[in-house]
């Protein structure tokens, strides 16, 4: 952020390293939306070493800043750019200084990566190899605060600093050292001077990928695009570094095919395995149930009808859809009894000669002789 002339004595404060687990967060693929993350009920969050960049002891000055790679992460420099004077990564304690005056988005410090000596020759940042590895059939949600630093005084070396502008930034997943998903500065034209966007990575890995059980790495990288005198860009901030793991689902048991007699009851049955919160919806024939298809368990009761069910099962990682299980009715068996007999004829003309709804077996809304033949077509059936 500043022309580096850190004393020794700044860069041998002592440091810490924060290893953290993650709040749960959520969001659609990379769009970088200034809100918040809405929070899951369950997802599986991984571990980021120092993901606040909290380096040094807190009661450093505000504007403090360190030229050493924060604990936890390394410095990505391809072109070895860096030379810890006019080029550098490290930290800055921006306190309520002009430079980001709501401070930092967690914790006191931020991470910089500064580019005023080799503009426009290629990309520079943060990264970290983490223990995690890519994982099929599951969503990962990283979130990263970019901040787009203002300019200001600096008390640490007395000097007034031009900060306008931005020189671009990237988020980027990795597996196995190869790019998986990435946000390439979609924020950088809604990110007001002095102020951090959230910008959300997110990325379904299917059942099958060539990247499977590679380990997993975040970049942070200052993109360094020439500005202008007036705006020379220069820096770049990030923190609040969270990745999230959402399992997607699967389905372990499925529903099963049933016969049951005229106006018996049943119930279909799913087990479902995945992140965060699972939902429900079974169907008939292809259509929604509303009212009481929205859990793992569908009952039915007093049923009259045919019908091809199945259920979707769904979370913030995506949906999958059951077998079909086929509802069956055995209109013969007119007293329940498990067997098709004389006795269900006779059960079933007291019904008819009743009235009764359940008689109307051809389902056409009355009780007459059609029934008396459906009836008899399915006793000789056998169902």
């Amino acid at each position: 952020m500043i022309q580096m002339h850190i004393t020794k004595a700044a860069t041998m404060n002592t440091t810490r390293m924060n290893r953290t687990t993650l709040p749960l967060s959520v969001a659609l693929l990379a769009l970088g939306a200034a809100g918040t993350l809405a929070s899951l009920a369950a997802a599986e969050p991984l571990v980021i070493v120092n993901p606040g960049f909290e380096t040094t002891v807190n009661f450093l000055p505000f504007g403090f800043l360190t030229v050493q790679t924060p604990p936890g992460w390394q410095a990505h420099d391809p072109q070895g750019i860096i030379d810890n004077t006019l080029d550098a990564v490290g930290t800055i304690y921006p306190g309520n200084l002009p430079f980001f005056p709501a401070g930092a988005p967690q914790g006191v410090k931020v991470a910089l990566v500064y580019i005023e000596g080799d503009v426009g020759t290629g990309p520079v940042g943060l990264r970290q190899v983490l223990a995690a590895r890519l994982e099929p059939n599951t969503r990962y949600i990283l979130s990263t605060q970019v901040g787009n630093i203002a300019s200001g005084f600096s008390p640490q070396l007395n000097t007034f600093y031009n900060l306008n502008g931005f020189p671009g930034y990237a988020v980027e997943l990795l597996a196995g050292g190869q790019v998986v998903a990435s946000d390439h500065n979609t924020l950088a034209s809604s990110i007001p001077e002095g102020e951090f966007r959230q910008s959300i990575v997110s990325v379904n890995i299917a059942a099958s990928h060539p990247r499977e059980g590679q380990l997993l790495e975040i970049r942070l990288l200052n993109l360094n695009f020439p500005g202008s005198p007036a705006a020379p860009g220069i820096e770049v901030d990030f923190d609040d570094i969270q990745l999230d793991a959402i399992a997607c689902p699967t389905i372990t048991t499925q529903p099963q095919s049933v016969q049951i007699c005229l106006g018996g009851d049943v119930a279909f049955n799913i087990v479902a395995e995945g992140g965060g919160t699972l939902s429900y919806q079974w169907r008939l024939n292809g259509e929604p149930i509303t009212e009481g298809g929205n859990g793992p368990t569908l009952e039915i009761s007093n049923s009259v009808s045919d019908g091809i069910y199945d259920c979707t099962v769904s979370n913030q990682c995506g949906s999958m859809t059951s077998q079909e299980a086929t509802l069956t009715l055995c209109i013969s068996d007119f007293n329940c009894d498990g067997g098709t007999d004389g006795s269900d004829v006779e059960s079933f003309f007291i019904a008819w000669e009743s009235g009764e709804a359940l008689s109307d077996v051809n389902l056409d809304g009355g009780v007459d002789g059609a029934d008396v033949e459906v009836f008899f077509l399915r006793w000789s059936q056998g169902c």
